[in-house]
Parts: structure tokens; C-alpha cells; sequence
């Protein structure tokens, strides 16, 4: 299918077919063509038709092709400034989650992890996914476990009761870890 026309698929999606069964069908296809990816992020960039959705399209496209994230990871937490919603955000979390995350993205990943976590206004998902990520991080090199545990430890008190749930349980887990 030609670029143009697969674009005006994404685009009839993201403006009136949004099913998690057609979701699921165009991220396979996205998946499979790394032009049919780049597509959606611009499309996605344009933040005129609903980037949530188009964020949304990203994710389960990474979710079937990690290859995708290590070769636009890097572009999309660039992009993490742009976003017009949280929901956008969560989604490339969730991607870098998921995926091996590229030494050279490494640092864009982490600064934006503990960013979000220094902000208590962030939404619950962001705040839980760089929970997450933190916590490879950590496991990845032990020497960054005490300057991220006291940054978590700091901001503890500001953020909601589900996120300090997930807070003691880490806490626990690199404690129990340590011994």
C-alpha cells in the first residue's frame, strides 16, 4: 500500500474507527513497516487528531516490534515536552517499559523518569510507569539506587495513596535486595 494512502488509513482510525480490533489490526501492519511507523509519529506530532489515540496506535505497534522503540525511542522522549495530554506520555512510558532501551536513550529515559517523579501533579499511570523504569534503572547500575530511593523518598508524602503503595513495595523489594 502506498504511504499517502495507508496515512489516510491512520487518519480515518484516529478520527472515527477507533476499536481496540482496529487498533490492533493497523498496529500490526505498523509494526511490520518501520515507514508506516514514522507516518504515525508524524501524524502523531501534528497533535491535530487525537494524539491520545495516535500514542495509543504507537504502543501496541512496540508492543508487537521492540525494534521499533530502539530506533525512535530516543525521538519519542524528545517529544514527551510536545504533549498535548498525559495519556500521550503514559504510552511512550509504557513503550520504553516494555522495550530494551537503547544505551544512547538511556539518559533522555532516566532524567525524564525521575522528572515525573519530583512532580506530584503528574497523573497515577506516569507516575506508576517511571516507577517502573526506575526500577530497571537500579537494578541496571546499583550505584544510581541510593540517589533515586532518596528522590522517591522525598516526594513520597505528594503523591496518591496507590503510588506510595507501589512505593513501599519497592522500597521492600530493593531492601530485601540488599541483603
Amino acid at each position: 500500500m502506498k504511504e499517502k494512502d495507508f496515512a489516510r488509513r491512520i487518519e480515518d482510525f484516529l478520527t472515527s474507527h477507533r476499536t481496540k480490533d482496529n487498533r490492533d489490526k493497523l498496529a500490526v501492519e505498523i509494526a511490520q513497516n518501520d515507514k508506516y511507523f514514522e507516518l504515525l509519529i508524524g501524524i502523531w506530532k501534528r497533535g491535530d487528531i487525537h494524539p491520545n489515540y495516535a500514542a495509543w496506535v504507537a504502543s501496541h505497534a512496540v508492543m508487537r516490534n521492540e525494534e521499533l522503540f530502539k530506533k525512535y525511542g530516543e525521538q519519542l522522549f524528545d517529544f514527551i515536552p510536545y504533549c498535548k495530554t498525559s495519556g500521550e506520555e503514559r504510552e511512550i512510558l509504557r513503550m520504553a517499559k516494555d522495550s530494551h532501551i537503547p544505551e544512547k536513550c538511556e539518559g533522555k529515559v532516566l532524567g525524564t523518569c525521575l522528572s515525573n517523579i519530583e512532580n506530584p501533579a503528574k497523573a497515577i499511570a506516569i507516575h506508576n510507569y517511571s516507577l517502573e523504569l526506575l526500577d530497571r534503572f537500579m537494578k541496571r547500575y546499583p550505584e544510581l539506587e541510593n540517589e533515586i530511593m532518596e528522590i522517591i523518598s522525598r516526594n513520597k508524602p505528594h503523591y496518591a495513596k496507590t503510588i506510595q503503595r507501589k512505593i513501599d513495595k519497592l522500597f521492600h523489594k530493593r531492601s530485601r535486595a540488599s541483603k
